[in-house]
């Protein structure tokens, strides 16, 4: 640059003596002039070296930037890579679903052809629906009809199958001649008995009038064995006192069906025994003033007599099966005549009961006929009546010599078989002995 002021100023002065020639005056003013430029010039020069290093600086942060820039370019190239595969992906992805819209179109239209024929065949249902349910109707009135019927049927048969056994059971009990062959018809008879037989279906009123109809059956059924004087007579071996102590033995005979439907109804089991108890049980109130509902109470009510004589005759009837297991008192003939001197020794003197051979099931059964006799007789002296035990049973009673087995040990060991039946005997031997010992002491 100084080269090129030197230059000026030397051309500067060339015009400056070209002009002096012309005009003198004029180069003072000239010079003047050149002076002014030159400071600005000088002025201008500085400020252009400050532009110059400022240029500097920015060209170092554009090479930076340009370095930058060129990261930045490289990593959009491998971007824009990635996204034409991606592309490409989207390109066969759009044509895979265009395909599948195309298939899903194709079953729409079936579906819709489906849907139309499927509507089709809902309006026929619904016709046929309408059929059925007209014809279910129809059944259901054809059913309830059927239920009457079968319900008509089935006490039709109940009445007569049971009146059928109830008859041939009595014929054949008068036939036996002996007293356990009595025994199993007299039970069959008051398993028959229609209040015994009746189901679920029979009302509370019907099951009550069926028990007052079997009442007022059996009541005139016994009294062609009641004694006269309705005096038990439990040693009697005449065939019409073996026929009622048959009886009055079979009074709590509970048909096994006849408890299933109990279990089922929730009601307490119905016997002849529980039948006459209950009404016994509360006698305060006459049977004329009982209402229809208590037919049964009434019955019995009407025979309270005949009812009481029965159970007389259980409690003694009861004791004299135990004691003709446990005795010889029956061999010659059960308290009859016959064997009279075998029963004057009973009668007279002390005797011992015969146990040899009696197993634990044999006591357990003695001891049930005792605990029924007893239970009959608690009864009567609840409701203050006499048991009129027989006195000659009574004495024999008194002068049995009989001896419960002493209670076993504990033992640590396990006992044999032989043991346990032995443990299991003296066990129900007890129970009969605690038996005989209540019954004397009433």
């Amino acid at each position: 640059m100084k080269k090129n002021l030197k230059k000026t100023n030397f051309i500067m002065c060339g015009a400056s003596m070209l002009a002096l020639s012309l005009s003198a005056c004029s180069l003072k003013s000239n010079l003047d002039e050149m002076h002014d430029s030159t400071k600005d010039m000088a002025k201008t020069t500085v400020e252009m070296a400050n532009t110059t290093t400022d240029m500097a600086k920015t060209t170092g942060g554009m090479a930076k930037t340009t370095t930058d820039m060129a990261g930045t370019t490289k990593g959009m190239a491998k971007t824009t890579e990635h996204m034409d595969e991606t592309t490409t992906d989207m390109a066969v992805t759009t044509k895979d679903m265009s395909e599948t819209t195309k298939g899903m179109a194709k079953t729409t239209e079936g579906l819709a052809t489906d849907t139309k024929e499927v509507l089709a065949t809902s309006k026929e249902l619904a016709v046929d629906t309408k059929e059925v349910l007209n014809t279910s109707k129809g059944l259901a009135v054809d059913s309830r009809d059927m239920k009457k019927n079968t319900i008509n049927m089935y006490t039709d048969g109940r009445q007569g199958g049971g009146v059928t056994i109830r008859h041939d059971s009595l014929a054949a009990m008068k036939a036996a001649s002996t007293v356990e062959s009595k025994l199993v018809q007299a039970g069959l008879y008051m398993m028959a008995m229609e209040f015994q037989l009746a189901k679920e279906e029979v009302s509370p009123q019907r099951l009550q009038h069926l028990c007052q109809e079997g009442l007022q059956e059996f009541f005139l059924t016994v009294m062609d064995f009641a004694d006269k004087g309705m005096q038990p007579n439990p040693a009697s071996s005449a065939d019409k006192d073996m026929n009622l102590n048959a009886f009055v033995v079979a009074l709590d005979q509970v048909n096994p069906n006849a408890q299933i439907t109990a279990d089922i109804m929730k009601r307490p089991q119905i016997s002849m025994l529980s039948l006459i108890e209950d009404a016994l049980r509360d006698r305060k109130t006459p049977f004329a003033a009982l209402t229809p509902d208590e037919g049964a109470r009434s019955e019995v009510l009407k025979n309270e007599k005949l009812a009481i004589y029965l159970l007389q005759s259980r409690a003694n009837f009861m004791a004299a099966m135990t004691l003709s297991k446990i005795s010889n008192i029956n061999h010659d003939g059960f308290l009859g005549i016959p064997g009279f001197f075998t029963k004057i020794g009973m009668l007279l003197f002390k005797w011992n009961a015969i146990l040899d051979g009696v197993n634990a099931d044999q006591a357990l059964e003695y001891t049930e006929f005792l605990q029924k006799s007893n239970s009959t007789r608690s009864f009567l002296t609840s409701i203050g009546e006499d048991s009129k035990i027989d006195s000659k049973l009574a004495k024999i009673y008194r002068h049995m010599q009989i001896k419960a087995p002493a209670a076993e040990p504990a033992q640590a060991a396990e006992l044999t078989s032989a043991q346990k039946l032995t443990k299991e005997r003296n066990a129900a031997l007890r129970e009969l002995v605690s038996e005989i010992d209540r019954f004397r002491a009433k």
